[in-house]
C-alpha cells in the first residue's frame, strides 16, 4: 500500500494534545532576528523551533522543516490569519522537507469520480460506473495512484463513444500532509505565545516605571 495516500481527520485536536504541555524558551530575540524553542519540559518529543531573519520564518521540529518568505517580519504576516490558512500560507513555501507538503487522499479521489453525472445514462450505465468506481477506489488503496489512475485513463463505458472520466486528469486527488497542517498550527501557536509573554514584560515594565515614578515624586515631595 502506498505510504503517500492519506484517510485522516483534520490535526486541530490532535494538535492541541500535542503540545499541551510545552513551554516557551527564547534562545534569541533581537527585533526581527529571533530563535524561539517550544518543547515539553522533560522530553524533547514533538518539539518545534521558529527562527526568523529579514523576509523569512524558518518552522523546524518533529513534523519536519519549512521554509516560508513573503514579508520583512514573517511574524506579523502569520499573526494575520484567525486560523491557520493552509492554502495562502502554501503559496509562501520556497523549501521544504523530506515529508512534502501535500499527498494524495483516497477521499479526494473518490469525490472526483462522483461528481460525474450520470443523469443520461441508462440503468445498466449507471450500475457499471457505480461498480467501477468501487474497484478503482481499491486499487488506488491497494496498489496506489499510478495504477488507479492507468485504470481510469483506461476505462470504457458501454455504449459510450466518448471518454466517460475525460477529464479526470485535470482534477487533483491531493490534500496537504499532517506534518505541513501540523507546522501551521505550530507556527500560529508559537507566534500567539511569544506574542503573550511580550505582552506581559511590557505590563511589568510598565508597572514597574509607573511604581519608580511614583517613588521619585515622593521623594522630590519630602524634600
Amino acid at each position: 500500500m502506498n505510504s503517500k495516500i492519506s484517510k485522516r481527520e483534520p490535526i486541530s485536536e490532535r494538535f492541541s494534545s500535542d503540545i499541551k504541555d510545552h513551554v516557551m524558551e527564547i534562545m534569541h530575540d533581537d527585533g526581527i532576528y529571533r530563535h524561539v524553542v517550544f518543547k515539553r519540559p522533560d522530553s524533547s518529543c514533538m518539539s518545534f523551533s521558529l527562527t526568523t531573519t529579514p523576509g523569512r520564518l524558518t518552522y523546524a521540529g518533529d513534523m519536519g522543516c519549512y521554509v516560508f518568505e513573503r514579508v520583512r517580519d514573517m511574524f506579523a504576516f502569520f499573526r494575520g490569519d484567525r486560523e491557520p490558512n493552509f492554502g495562502y500560507w502554501h503559496e509562501k513555501l520556497v523549501a521544504i522537507d523530506r515529508h512534502g507538503s501535500m499527498e494524495h487522499d483516497v477521499d479526494a479521489f473518490r469525490a472526483n469520480l462522483e461528481e460525474y453525472e450520470t443523469d443520461d445514462l441508462t440503468e445498466d450505465q449507471k450500475e457499471e460506473v457505480k461498480e467501477f468506481i468501487e474497484s478503482v477506489v481499491c486499487t488506488f488503496e491497494e496498489e496506489g495512484p499510478p495504477a488507479a489512475y492507468k485504470e481510469v485513463y483506461d476505462f470504457e463505458l458501454q455504449g459510450v463513444v466518448n471518454d466517460f472520466f475525460s477529464d479526470f486528469f485535470e482534477r487533483s486527488d491531493k490534500i496537504y500532509t499532517l506534518h505541513y497542517e501540523w507546522a501551521c498550527h505550530a507556527i500560529q501557536y508559537g507566534i500567539r505565545t511569544y506574542d503573550e509573554f511580550q505582552a506581559m514584560l511590557a505590563k511589568k515594565s510598565a508597572e514597574s516605571a509607573a511604581v519608580a515614578a511614583s517613588l521619585c515624586d515622593s521623594t522630590v515631595l519630602t524634600e
